[in-house]
């Protein structure tokens, strides 16, 4: 059926009917629609409003809500009730919000899964892409889909997972014709001896599609399916769209490819879920400006707060912290740099300077106001914080197409 809700993922709007009850009291429901809208709130209708008991539902406490859709799938999620309309006894129509929910394809209660699969914006053109066979049987067209390749082991909060990549094929018709597409989708999979934990591995997926967005680009969380045997809960957790739908944007013109990093993936994996509080906070800062749009100024703030947050221990000024941030990077980066910017001492006072006029509006000391310089200046430390993390994680950053990149970030004119 390929109108079926698992068949779908957190970027394709759909709709779907089905019976909904409160409570698991499915003595209790009525019929209605879910309307499904990737980067919106999902909203669904019924009639009657659960047999007419609205004053049941007027609670700001959220309610388990579960549906059975009209192909048998389960739907599990949490609701509020947002509105109605025709408010009469029998015909009013109650308007539900849904947050993060589930479906089922099975609808006994038992579920210990031990795989889980997901993938991300852009993971079909970023990890290796294996290639289908189609054997010659005759009649029809048989697709042998290729085995999942192991990347490692991955230890997350004392839990191990393995990891690999993992590849699955879809077919799309075109016409009358017997033309039609095949498609292959790659995704990640980790798999457990044990039970897997939904909260603590929904932490770790989301930690690995932080890992390739400091080595690739921003992403966003797209299918996330755990799997037991023949049974599949797929989660659809509302995702809000991100400047990766811009293709134009590229935030530090800077991309390391999975050739470049392949060796090193599964320890730089371990070293970022295991790392410090400090280098979580520089992460995090330097993510506000790859995820999300803003003012070159603000970079620039966020930027010279994660280097504060990852010295903080430290009793340090912030021109003090910047140096040291610097003098970490190989000799190689400090030199392209000094070629470029001339005095390295100015550069970082010009930096320090435009911050501290950024945030208090002190003119005692001239920032940098050329909006090409400042847009200049804020790019290139925004590189070198994102070559900082690449380091600490464990990349090898002295390799040439990386110094390239920074070369190209040096001279790149921004108007």
């Amino acid at each position: 059926m390929k109108n079926k809700i698992s068949d779908k993922n957190m970027f394709q709007n759909f709709e779907v009917k089905a019976y909904w009850f409160l409570n698991d009291n499915q003595n209790s429901g009525s019929y209605g629609f879910l309307k499904y809208n990737a980067g919106q709130d999902s909203v669904f209708e019924i009639s009657p409003a659960f047999c007419d008991k609205t004053e049941q539902f007027n609670s700001p406490s959220p309610y388990d809500i579960c549906g059975i859709s009209e192909y048998g799938e389960i739907i599990r999620g949490i609701g509020y009730r947002v509105g109605s309309s025709f408010n009469h006894p029998g015909l009013s129509i109650e308007k539900i919000q849904f947050f993060d929910f589930s479906i089922d394809n099975f609808r006994d209660d038992s579920f210990s899964p031990k795989l889980v699969n997901f993938s991300a914006t852009d993971f079909n053109y970023w990890f290796p892409n294996q290639k289908f066979s189609i054997p010659d049987k005759g009649l029809g067209v048989i697709i042998e889909t290729p085995k999942a390749t192991e990347i490692g082991k991955i230890k997350y909060d004392n839990f191990d997972y393995i990891l690999k990549i993992g590849y699955a094929n879809s077919s799309e018709s075109q016409n009358y014709n017997h033309k039609f597409n095949i498609r292959m989708n790659t995704f990640l999979m980790l798999e457990a001896d044990q039970t897997l934990a939904e909260n603590k591995t929904m932490q770790l997926i989301q930690k690995i599609i932080e890992m390739y967005e400091i080595i690739a680009e921003p992403a966003s969380l797209k299918d996330v399916c755990y799997i037991e045997g023949n049974k599949k809960r797929k989660l659809f957790l509302n995702p809000k769209y991100k400047n990766f739908l811009d293709n134009k944007y590229s935030p530090n013109l800077f991309f390391l490819d999975y050739n470049d990093v392949q060796s090193e993936l599964l320890s730089v994996i371990n070293n970022w879920v295991s790392s410090s509080k400090e280098l979580q906070l520089l992460v995090d800062d330097y993510l506000l400006t790859v995820n999300y749009r803003s003012v070159i100024e603000n970079d620039l703030v966020n930027y010279t707060q994660g280097i504060e947050s990852y010295f903080r221990n430290e009793r340090l000024t912030l021109r003090d912290k910047i140096n040291k941030f610097i003098e970490e990077l190989p000799e190689s980066y400090r030199e392209l740099l000094s070629e470029h910017v001339g005095n390295t001492d100015d550069w970082i006072g010009k930096l320090v300077s435009t911050r501290v006029f950024l945030t208090h509006g002190d003119r005692e000391n001239m920032a940098v106001s050329n909006p090409y310089k400042l847009v200049q200046m804020t790019k290139i430390f925004g590189f070198m914080v994102r070559i900082f993390i690449l380091q600490k994680l464990g990349i090898t950053i002295d390799k040439p197409k990386i110094l390239n990149k920074f070369k190209n970030v040096l001279t790149t004119h921004y108007y």
